[in-house]
């Protein structure tokens, strides 16, 4: 019996294939990085179809965080700093309806963590870090019709 990773999505102008055949000889360490890469895929799509206004929040996690290097002091120190109440009414400003707030929260807290060198997932970054020698497939451009 042959095994297969496939992540497959159509939606409107959407459309994303990644597979993987699995046999004896492939590693865990290609698993990781698909199973890696359709979680960065799926994750940014599906903040896209979340109703958030991404490139305020963007423009927050960047005053945040500006000059912070990858350390959890500075965790600590982003996280200390922020008045709840301020937050969440910057957080629920960035959303079409309020309640899509946790949507709009969740996106927050994971690009604060990305924008100093942290991730809260196994994404496609911390696979090449850990197996530099895997070649994680980039998307592939636009094939023309003929």
């Amino acid at each position: 019996m042959e095994e297969e990773i496939s992540f497959f999505a159509k939606y409107k102008d959407w459309v994303v294939i990644k597979k993987k055949s699995i046999d004896e000889n492939t590693e865990e360490k290609e698993i990781v990085a698909i199973l890696a890469s359709i979680n960065d895929t799926a994750s940014r799509k599906a903040y896209d179809f979340a109703h958030i206004n991404k490139p305020l929040i963007d423009a927050l996690v960047t005053e945040l965080t500006k000059g912070k290097r990858k350390t959890t002091t500075n965790i600590a120190e982003i996280f200390g700093s922020i008045k709840q109440n301020e937050l969440k009414e910057k957080l629920t400003a960035a959303c079409s309806d309020p309640t899509f707030y946790p949507f709009a929260e969740t996106y927050f807290i994971n690009s604060v963590l990305k924008a100093i060198g942290f991730s809260s997932f196994i994404d496609g970054q911390t696979v090449q870090a850990v197996y530099p020698d895997i070649k994680i497939p980039k998307p592939r451009g636009r094939i023309a019709k003929k």
